[in-house]
């Protein structure tokens, strides 16, 4: 209760509240109590919007990881509280790593797309922790799991659901253009990282969902989903180039990828093998 407010968190992390939580759950082991957990993982959220860094240095993260890994057989309730603090730890650019190494990105897809989440808030910081860690380039290896797990295609599946409900269910429609706008942002990631997956998200009319969205949607979900269509026609850009690449234009390619990341030069051997390959092709 003391770290929902902004001004004890520093005093909290400062006094080794953190340490001597995670010394707790570590003393009672398997015999901490189903409240205890959701507590610890409530109380690493709100420290971690204080600091990441002192939480991933004390082993928080690593207890959040293994509660999320558990989350098939536990409540949803812990699953939320969990979640919710990686969606705050994976802010930090390294922390995401570790999440993706731990294994946690295809527990979360799995928990989606089998729709065993019913809350509003356990999807909207389970799909945020999916959109921090497939952001940037450091997130390419993130965005790789998490498309060949299928969580593109979950996350397109729950987009469109939660555009149709902005219509019908106006009650909840700020929890449902908030589950909207992190989907859209993560949908965006995994285009940018995976370009060629936008070939099945537009036979699923992903084009379309989004043009809707933008036009119903009161929130930061409009400006979402206009970033998502903008990757999709970029996407759609980069797979008719190379699906009509002549085997010069994909010599070029690779030389100008190879200069970009200042590897070695590519050798004239191995250029002269790939003209030969695509011409016999």
């Amino acid at each position: 209760n003391f770290a929902a407010e902004k001004d004890y968190r520093k005093g909290l992390i400062e006094s080794g509240a953190v340490t001597q939580v995670l010394a707790a759950l570590k003393r009672f082991g398997s015999d901490v109590s189903t409240p205890a957990v959701e507590a610890a993982c409530g109380l690493f959220w709100s420290l971690g919007r204080e600091d990441k860094a002192t939480l991933f240095k004390e082993g928080a993260l690593s207890y959040v990881g293994h509660v999320m890994l558990a989350a098939p057989d536990q409540p949803e309730k812990v699953s939320e509280q969990a979640a919710g603090a990686l969606s705050s730890l994976t802010m930090k650019v390294e922390v995401r790593e570790v999440v993706r190494e731990l294994g946690v990105l295809p527990v979360i897809i799995s928990m989606l797309s089998k729709k065993q989440w019913k809350r509003g808030d356990t999807i909207v910081n389970a799909i945020l922790v999916l959109r921090n860690c497939t952001a940037s380039a450091e997130g390419t290896r993130s965005a790789e799991v998490v498309v060949n797990c299928g969580g593109h295609v979950t996350i397109c599946e729950i987009l469109k659901e939660r555009i149709h409900l902005i219509s019908i269910d106006t009650n909840r429609r700020a929890e449902h253009e908030d589950i909207a706008k992190e989907a859209c942002l993560c949908l965006k990631n995994c285009i940018v990282a995976q370009p060629l997956i936008v070939n099945d998200l537009l036979k699923r009319g992903i084009r379309t969902e989004l043009q809707t969205l933008v036009q119903i949607a009161v929130s930061d979900a409009k400006k979402a989903a206009s970033v998502a269509l903008s990757a999709i026609e970029k996407a759609v850009s980069y797979t008719h180039l190379r699906a009509h690449e002549t085997p010069e234009h994909l010599v070029c390619r690779l030389l100008l990828e190879k200069k970009k990341s200042y590897t070695p030069q590519v050798s004239l051997s191995s250029i002269y093998t790939t003209i030969k390959y695509h011409k016999s092709v």
